[in-house]
């Protein structure tokens, strides 16, 4: 509210809060009329965001996490990066913080005007996490509205990245900015959707890394583009075999089952086929999968356990 680019609207989704979250931000609607209020049951964060871009109105729109915040000339860059460069969307760094580090996510690039450019600049988007999140960029409402792009419902994980599939399928040109006015916090908390021992994120894995080939096809940066996205599938996968591996929620022969299913099917070996066989973790990644057996992974799962019981 305090920004310094003062022309904005503020919407702000209580999504079935139990506590005195709508009190507080009433009070604040009451004192900026800037400020629209949604209130829903709770139906998830999918449906909150789309609700907040039916009613979104303006030119861009600029997402910010509950847990996160701004520097108070975040939008006013924004802004300023469209005067200088006429692209209607903007993509910029970040600042992540946590309760151990803080740390400067700035991309390279200035401007992305092709599909080569974009080509070269996506896995660096992968690896630090630009891609995949809604945070850290303007998208043009314009082109949102007109295409009808939403966010996937169902989909509790990866859901940004989704969203951002279908955008930059219609927005191949915009700028990128050294702005870092964005704070990515990652508080470490246990209940947290990210570290849920869930089987549905190996169904949401599968999901995204299917969306990613038919994105990757439709712009012909399959070659360049795919490695990144088959190691993030294989890191997901992997990730969430950690959870369940040292989970109590699922019995042992279902995890299996679950696991196996994962392993052997035709997505996971597509994924291993497109891994960069140059970059070390891949190659573990590839031998450790390509013979279809979960026991090594079972293995891995409760040494990496046991190395962060050590550090800890």
């Amino acid at each position: 509210m305090s920004q310094t680019y003062t022309d904005i609207e503020i919407i702000l989704i209580d999504d079935g809060s139990d506590d005195k979250s709508f009190d507080v931000i009433s009070e604040y609607a009451q004192n900026n009329k800037r400020i629209k209020i949604i209130k829903q049951k709770n139906s998830g964060v999918s449906v909150a965001r789309n609700a907040g871009i039916k009613a979104a109105k303006g030119d861009w729109l600029v997402f910010i996490d509950s847990d996160d915040y701004i520097d108070i000339d975040y939008c006013e860059n924004l802004y300023n990066e469209y005067i200088r460069t006429g692209h209607a969307t903007i993509v910029c760094g970040y600042t992540y913080e946590n309760v151990k580090k803080t740390a400067n996510i700035i991309p390279t690039g200035k401007s992305i005007d092709s599909i080569s450019d974009f080509s070269h600049i996506i896995g660096e988007f992968i690896d630090n996490k630009i891609f995949l999140s809604l945070w850290g960029k303007a998208y043009n409402l314009n082109t949102i509205h007109k295409k009808n792009i939403m966010l996937t419902s169902g989909v509790s994980l990866g859901e940004d990245l989704l969203f951002n599939l279908l955008y930059f399928q219609e927005e191949r040109s915009f700028t990128i900015s050294q702005n870092n006015g964005y704070h990515y916090t990652q508080l470490n908390n246990p209940n947290s959707l990210s570290k849920a021992p869930s089987l549905k994120r190996l169904e949401n894995s599968k999901l995204i890394y299917e969306k990613a080939e038919e994105f990757c096809n439709k712009l012909n940066i399959s070659k360049t583009a795919m490695p990144y996205f088959a190691k993030y599938y294989i890191k997901n996968i992997m990730y969430t075999f950690d959870l369940l591996t040292n989970s109590t929620d699922y019995q042992k022969i279902t995890i299996n089952n679950e696991m196996l299913k994962i392993v052997r099917n035709n997505t996971t070996k597509k994924a291993l086929k497109h891994l960069n066989k140059q970059d070390a973790e891949s190659i573990l990644y590839y031998y450790l999968l390509t013979p279809g057996r979960i026991n090594p992974v079972r293995a891995l799962s409760s040494v990496r356990k046991l190395t962060k019981a050590i550090l800890r």
